[in-house]
């Protein structure tokens, strides 16, 4: 089919696809949200939220027992074939020496998920766990997993704390367990950040 060019509707008929040379398109001319995530490739990213916790918290937890969300963040994906990219890093401080073996556990709308798969003996199971011997310090915990939440859905991610003391502890978020009002004390932040990944 020949070309055919309508001056008053500003198109061109009979166009074939491909039949633009190089160059022809470009970047200012796609307009914004244009390309999807098909289109982007595999291995993308669609789109990134983060829960920022600037505040403190603390729970009391029992032995064996894991506490309530300490950050909690949403994300909608778009295909059910794409995954999520979790990263955490927590702030963290408990009530005594023993009370730092703390373990972190991450959970998708209450679910357990990237989780030891070492049910042996009464090993408390976790996602990642850290120890710290300074009660009056504050120390770090982080890390990365990539899930694949297998529906486009919002879907709720929450972190959640283990202790491996032998009694009742209190674990603090932001802060560190002893609270007097000296300079060499800090206060911290920790966050929960939901990537989600073309497929």
């Amino acid at each position: 089919m020949a070309l055919v060019l309508n001056g008053s509707a500003n198109t061109i008929g009979g166009l074939a696809v491909g039949g633009l040379p190089d160059g022809i398109v470009d970047t200012d001319m796609i307009a914004a949200g244009a390309v999807t995530g098909a289109k982007k490739g595999a291995g993308s990213i669609l789109q990134v939220v983060q829960e920022h916790r600037t505040d403190t918290w603390s729970e009391t937890v029992a032995q064996g027992a894991k506490s309530g969300a300490c950050i909690t963040k949403a994300i909608t994906t778009a295909s059910s074939s794409n995954k999520v990219l979790v990263s955490f890093h927590l702030t963290l401080s408990a009530g005594s020496a023993i009370a730092n073996r703390l373990g972190v556990t991450l959970k998708r709308g209450g679910t357990e998920i990237a989780l030891s798969d070492d049910t042996s003996d009464n090993k408390l199971r976790a996602t990642t766990s850290t120890l710290h011997t300074n009660v009056n310090q504050l120390f770090n915990v982080g890390f990365e997993y990539l899930d694949s939440p297998g529906s486009a859905a919002s879907h709720s991610y929450t972190l959640h704390i283990c202790t491996g003391s032998s009694s009742n502890k209190t674990v603090y978020l932001n802060r560190s367990y002893t609270e007097s009002n000296d300079s060499y004390r800090h206060r911290g932040t920790s966050h929960l950040t939901l990537k989600e990944v073309s497929a």
